[in-house]
């Protein structure tokens, strides 16, 4: 089952790689920090308009973790935290997918400690 964790990464690396970043996305410059991280994680993002917002994370089994979703979200910048107190997560890599209005990206986390 190990061969299979990797694939499901792997694929979801490609997507992130070779998929075409809509203009929203590009224009919102999300940024999920620190990587690595050991307790504490965060979103920051801007939205030039009234947008849908949906953050989640998955282990790297594709397990979803986390979400946080955000409807006809205001036009601002915004800082959230996504993960705090993390010490109940394992160490390993884990995923964070920003979607908005449906466009997503996805980034590659390393949890430690």
């Amino acid at each position: 089952n190990h061969f299979t964790q990797h694939s499901y990464m792997i694929q979801w690396n490609v997507n992130t790689a070779t998929g075409i970043m809509s203009p929203e996305l590009f224009a919102a410059r999300v940024k999920v920090y620190p990587n690595p991280f050991s307790e504490e994680l965060f979103v920051s993002y801007e939205l030039d308009k009234k947008a849908d917002v949906r953050i989640e994370m998955f282990n790297g089994a594709g397990q979803l973790l986390h979400q946080i979703e955000k409807r006809k979200q205001a036009p601002g910048k915004y800082q959230l935290p996504l993960l705090r107190g993390g010490n109940n997560l394992p160490a390993g890599i884990y995923m964070v997918r920003f979607s908005l209005n449906g466009h997503s990206l996805v980034e590659e986390q390393v949890k430690i400690h």
